[in-house]
């Protein structure tokens, strides 16, 4: 068992905890909330990630906000577990979302999911101190997933490539003296920084080349 926790669904979760019990404390939070996410099912994946996934109950043009590439305003409500108004603008101008850019289409606010991605990592490392590693949030119609990888207690960059081989599917040493070129996007979810600059990657380009003669490109 994992041991780290998470802040999510408003809920503090002790990941030591047996997947049944974390299950009821995500569920008797979540029947709180105004068209929620209306249950939650726990699932380890390995000794570092774990997988949360939320089943879905909005409507239908909700769910689908904005082709898929951002997050309905009460999907962030119930996975951060903050009130549905902390993503969505006041146009009075005293209070600010929390994260964004948000997006206003069919009288409802939406986010990109990437942006909320990064804040949910940062909300959840400040809430329970504890370090992640990675966050991937993928949306369908009737379920919401979050992945959540904790980092390896070992080198610096141990997880970016982990990351990296996963993503290849190979592992490194079958790469030496190639190229491995990505868009910043690309690279920003595959190994993941607090800030997605073509700096922060620098160190990570050295260790490479040092490591195993592979130059990483940043288009």
């Amino acid at each position: 068992m994992i041991q780290k926790k998470l802040h999510i669904g408003g809920v503090e979760l002790d990941l030591t905890l047996p997947p049944n019990e974390i299950e009821e404390k995500l569920n008797q939070q979540q029947v709180k909330c105004y068209l929620n996410l209306v249950s939650a099912s726990y699932k380890e994946i390995d000794d570092r990630t774990v997988e949360i996934t939320f089943h879905r109950n909005l409507p239908f043009k909700y769910a689908y906000g904005l082709g898929g590439q951002c997050l309905c305003y009460i999907d962030a409500a119930i996975v951060s577990g903050l009130t549905e108004d902390c993503f969505t603008v006041d146009f009075s101008g005293n209070k600010k979302p929390v994260c964004g850019p948000l997006i206003p289409w069919d009288n409802a606010w939406y986010i990109p999911t990437a942006a909320f991605t990064s804040f949910f990592r940062s909300f959840n490392e400040t809430m329970v101190q504890e370090k992640i590693s990675r966050v991937r949030i993928i949306s369908d119609t009737d379920k919401l997933v979050v992945v959540v990888k904790y980092p390896r207690n070992k080198g610096k960059y141990d997880d970016d490539i982990a990351d990296l081989e996963a993503e290849i599917g190979e592992p490194l040493e079958n790469r030496r003296g190639q190229t491995l070129t990505y868009s910043l996007y690309d690279l920003g979810q595959i190994c993941q920084r607090s800030q997605v600059k073509t700096k922060s990657y620098q160190g990570l380009k050295s260790h490479l080349l040092k490591t195993y003669d592979i130059t990483l490109n940043i288009e």
